[in-house]
Parts: structure tokens; sequence; C-alpha cells
């Protein structure tokens, strides 16, 4: 895939995350924090079900079901709650300071994890280039949240 590619992806994934969050903010002054939550979760499994079920074959979803191990299962579960408890916290965390502030300091905190996750588990060189370029996006972000 080519650089422009990815750029455009993740610039539209930017978008739809921003786009969830400041909607959240909205809704949790109106109602339970913890409602919106399950109806999200409920419309989400039912948009899922159905896309998945319209589109792939029943003899490839039996197929694929069966060839869960018992580890993939726990994974699965595993990522599946991480996911629920980090959605809770960010809907907390939201609710208590500005909007931007926070959305740029996730952005720092993503870049962290993504470099060091990078280096500690890929292997992935680590660079001064790519030490000096995440060092002048942190001060920036810094300057942009305060």
């Amino acid at each position: 895939m080519q650089i422009s590619t990815i750029i455009l992806l993740i610039l539209l994934i930017s978008a739809a995350e921003y786009f969830v969050t400041i909607s959240r903010r909205k809704l949790i002054i109106k109602h339970d924090d913890r409602f919106i939550l399950l109806l999200e979760a409920v419309i989400i499994f039912t948009v899922m079900v159905l896309t998945i079920g319209l589109f792939t074959k029943k003899e490839d979803i039996k197929k694929s079901i069966k060839q869960f191990s018992k580890t993939d299962l726990i994974t699965i579960a595993a990522s599946s709650i991480v996911t629920v408890i980090i959605t809770i916290l960010w809907v907390v965390v939201i609710d208590e300071d500005e909007l931007s502030k926070v959305q740029f300091i996730s952005t720092g905190l993503d870049m962290f994890i993504a470099l060091a996750g990078g280096y500690l588990l890929l292997k992935e060189g680590l660079t001064t280039k790519k030490v000096s370029a995440f060092g002048l996006l942190l001060v920036a972000l810094y300057l942009l949240s305060y």
C-alpha cells in the first residue's frame, strides 16, 4: 500500500474517531453514559453480525469459527474486555476536561506506545531520526494542549 493511501486512511479513521468522541461528549450531557455505551454496543454488534452475514458464505463462517483454538478465543475475549474498559475510561476522561486537550494528550501517548511497542515487541529499529521526530511532535502536542 502506498504511503499516500495509508495517510488518507489514517486521516479518515482519525476523523471518524473524533466524530465519535464529540458525539459521546454531547450525549453525555443529556444522558447517562452507561446507557450510551450499552446502546452503542448493541448497534455495533447488530451491524457487524448483519455485515458478516450478508457478505460471507455460511460455510466460510463455520470453517473460520472451527479454526479458533482455545488460546485464540482467550485472546479475543481479553481484547474485547480491554476494549470495553478503554471505551468506558475514554468516556470518563472526555467528560472531565477540554476535548482538544484530551485529544492532544492521547495522540502523544499513542505515538509513544507505537514507538515503544515497535521497538520492544516488533524489534523495529530506533533511529535518531525517529526519536528526534517523536520528541518534536511531543513538544508540539504539549504546546497545543496548554
